[in-house]
Order: structure tokens, then sequence, then C-alpha cells
């Protein structure tokens, strides 16, 4: 075959394969997971930067959403964290707890941990919230452990509200 590593004699015509040039070689794509790419280090980003990627899990009965934003011009993301927690009591049911409830709400920012948001929505539910910066591309742990930190930073916010006529209800 003429010494050539290149060189295939396929039955009666011979075929040369010259060699690909460095430049045009293909680059093997990075490890995929769902939604995650995994870089040599073992670092994650979201495949599609415009994707929303997270979980949703139960945690004392409050439904608790995650989900890692990555940022536009690269280098970083948010992951935000959010949870059902509680609801401002109904005129109906306990009007004489409102004004207090209302008034609890305006000093509760205050006692919530650096980029927390409690927000109160259309139907009268609260929803605490966390943005918190996540280097990128990130470590699984760097997802983790700020939702395990959320659950636990919530707990005494979720007690403090329950107290109050405004745990969860449905």
């Amino acid at each position: 075959m003429g010494g050539s590593p290149f060189a295939v004699k396929d039955g009666s015509r011979r075929t040369t394969f010259a060699p690909v040039p460095e430049h045009a070689r293909m680059q093997p794509s990075p490890p995929r997971l769902g939604m995650f790419d995994f870089n040599a280090e073992g670092r994650i980003s979201p495949t599609l930067p415009a994707s929303r990627m997270g979980m949703d899990f139960v945690w004392r009965g409050h439904a608790v959403t995650t989900s890692l934003v990555a940022s536009d011009a690269g280098g970083g993301g948010t992951m935000v964290l959010s949870a059902r927690a509680g609801r401002v009591p109904s005129s109906a049911r306990a009007p004489d707890a409102r004004p207090d409830a209302f008034k609890l709400l305006r000093h509760l920012p205050a006692l919530l941990p650096e980029h927390w948001s409690i927000n109160l929505c259309a139907d009268h539910s609260l929803r605490i919230e966390a943005r918190l910066p996540v280097e990128m591309p990130a470590h699984v742990k760097d997802l983790l452990v700020p939702a395990v930190r959320f659950c636990l930073e919530a707990a005494p916010i979720l007690d403090l509200l329950a107290e109050n006529m405004m745990g969860t209800q449905a």
C-alpha cells in the first residue's frame, strides 16, 4: 500500500486519504446530560443559556422551585430559588388578622438574608425568593448546596408566618 497509513486498497482500485489538517479536525463536543454540558473539570453549564434548568421539590409542605440561569454576557449565572410561603388572611375568614399581617409584611424584608425578597402576589399569596450569583460553569454542589441552605434559612420565616396566621393555606 505504498507505506502510507492513509492508503487503502479496495478491490481493483486504490484510494488515498490525505491527513486532516489540525484546524479542520472536529473537536469533541462536551459530554451532555439532559440540559447540562459538562467540561473536563466536571463543571456544568446550561446547554441553552435561555432555557430554564432547575428542579422542583416539596419541603415542609411548600413547593420550592430552583432555576439556574446563565448570564448572556458569560462568566456567571444566577441561581433563583423560590417558594410559596403562605397567604395573607382572607377578610371573610379572619378580618381582624389582616392589619397585623400587613404590618408584619412591611417589616419582614429587614429579616431576610442578602439577595432575598418576599412578594405579595395578586391572589394575596406570599412568595419568598432568593437570587444568588453562581460561577459558571458550576459544580453540582454549587446547585444543591444553595437549595438546601435556602430551605434551612427559610424555616424561621415560614414559622413566623404560620404563627401570624399566614402559613400555607388552601
